[in-house]
């Protein structure tokens, strides 16, 4: 019998490959070999990769947050559920953030950011890159127009002022985290050798119109200051801005803003209107948080020409009773997930109904019904484990 320590180098790495995140974690005390194997960027790229493709679509999971209360530093803890009862699972990683820390950008590959929201605490880091897999985290530096809004203003809630975006450059196989402060914008490219620089123009983003209330009247979780409307797809970041009635999207490889009409066909556009990322490409979705019967989704089928009205495919899909909705991702063969409540309030809790829908046909495939515990609500679905170390982006 061969020991598992004489296989072939190619052969190891097609089986480790397939182990989860947390597997490997343990995996790389059984010798110095195993660890440089499993801390290597390319094995990382290769492990995420797979579970993104190779595995079926219970590589991906929902994510959860659990918070305090809805107004003041609101996610306590964030972890991945199990796809069969929506729980925690000791198998799967989750964070718990300290009293003065909060993620302050939007997720992407299992990597958020996580900021200091009080600038009077001056004793640690400001801001830090968190791997959700691996708990790992690492400072960034601050962009200077904070440093010296800091100083002016010591005792500003970071909430009010700074807003931070993250995306990934598939071209340089690169993250790039994006700060915007009150329409002055940097872009930090992670790794090394690690400077701010400015960028021109400005997305025009709004602030949240209200939203960030609504949804934390409803019981749906609000995702950071100035994340409503916006989503990171295939090397853009995606902002909506409904008083021009356009998109506004920064382009990670060139580092610059564009934006894209939203056609006058598309009706009902408001503050409960949002833009989210449909298995890759570019929708709007109109009558979230809101009793609707029916969900209406206008998608961007070609974004290298999308100033072209036909290239925006509306889908419609018909809810079995009226329900506040939030669309929370669309796994690899095309279901699009919704999250749906009853009631808004959130003093009892009601059933929170998962319905899963068939993009091609519109039709609902199967529906998951839980009773969600006080303040524990779903942030995003498509969280694949991701393990590579921070020192190797």
């Amino acid at each position: 019998m061969v020991s598992i320590s004489n296989l072939p180098a190619d052969m190891l790495l097609e089986i480790l490959k397939r182990l989860p995140a947390k597997t490997l974690m343990k995996s790389k005390c059984v010798s110095k070999y195993w660890l440089n194997i499993i801390r290597d960027s390319s094995f990382a790229e290769s492990h995420f990769n797979h579970a993104r493709t190779h595995r079926s679509e219970d590589a991906s999971h929902l994510l959860f947050a659990t918070v305090l209360h809805y107004w003041a530093h609101p996610i306590r803890t964030i972890y991945p559920a199990t796809n069969d009862d929506l729980s925690l699972s000791s198998q799967l990683p989750s964070h718990t953030f300290g009293q003065y820390f909060q993620p302050c950008s939007n997720v992407v590959n299992g990597l958020v950011c996580v900021c200091l929201v009080e600038f009077s605490n001056q004793s640690q880091h400001c801001i830090w890159v968190l791997n959700l897999t691996t708990i790992e985290k690492k400072p960034l530096p601050e962009p200077p127009s904070l440093k010296a809004f800091k100083t002016k203003y010591p005792h500003v809630n970071l909430y009010g002022t700074s807003r931070f975006y993250l995306g990934f450059d598939q071209i340089s196989n690169k993250y790039k985290l994006l700060h915007n402060l009150l329409g002055a914008c940097e872009v930090l490219t992670l790794g090394i050798n690690q400077t701010w620089r400015q960028v021109q123009g400005n997305p025009g983003v709004e602030d949240d119109l209200g939203l960030g209330k609504l949804r934390g009247e409803e019981g749906f979780i609000f995702q950071g200051y100035g994340h409503a409307g916006m989503a990171s797809i295939n090397g853009r970041i995606y902002f909506r801005n409904l008083t021009k009635r356009v998109i506004v999207f920064f382009d990670l490889k060139e580092e610059k803003f564009r934006q894209v009409a939203i056609p006058q066909s598309i009706e009902g556009i408001s503050y409960k209107t949002d833009i989210v990322d449909l298995g890759g490409k570019v929708g709007v979705v109109v009558g979230i948080y809101e009793p609707v019967t029916q969900l209406r989704i206008w998608i961007l089928e070609d974004d290298h020409d999308h100033n072209n009205i036909n290239n925006w495919v509306e889908k419609r899909l018909t809810l079995p009773d009226v329900y506040y909705v939030e669309t929370m991702g669309v796994t690899g063969n095309h279901k699009l997930i919704l999250y749906c409540k009853n009631t808004p309030t959130t003093l009892s809790i009601p059933p929170s109904y998962f319905f899963y829908y068939d993009l091609k046909t519109l039709e609902r495939i199967t529906t998951t019904a839980i009773t969600m515990e006080p303040y524990i609500d779903p942030i995003f679905y498509n969280f694949v484990e991701n393990i590579v170390p921070l020192d190797r982006i």
